[in-house]
Formats: C-alpha cells, structure tokens, sequence
C-alpha cells in the first residue's frame, strides 16, 4: 500500500512498523524512498507521541 501511494500522488511516504517480520518488510521497502519508522507492536505509544509533538508545534 505504502509502495502504491508514493507512485501515485509522489509524496514522500513513511511507514510506523512494529519488529515483527522486520526482515520481510525492509526487504519490501528496498529500493523506495519510503521511509520506516520503527515501533512497538500495535503503534500506540509512538503514535500518540508523534502526534503530541505535532500538535505541539
């Protein structure tokens, strides 16, 4: 999804992942400017922290 969204509008896109299959998802990344952004699984406290600091600014 993420690799279709940077071909379609061409923005920069970035990915919050969890380890899991940490591999599998670097290796299908490879080769894009997709940035990734590692989590913990389920993505909530990295998220509420990534929100709280745009809201912030």
């Amino acid at each position: 999804m993420a690799r279709s969204l940077q071909v379609q509008a061409d923005v920069p896109v970035t990915v919050v992942s969890c380890d899991c299959e940490q591999d599998k998802k670097k290796k299908m990344l490879a080769n894009t400017n997709i940035k990734l952004i590692p989590c913990e699984c389920g993505g909530h406290k990295t998220l509420a922290k990534m929100v709280a600091d745009v809201l912030a600014n």
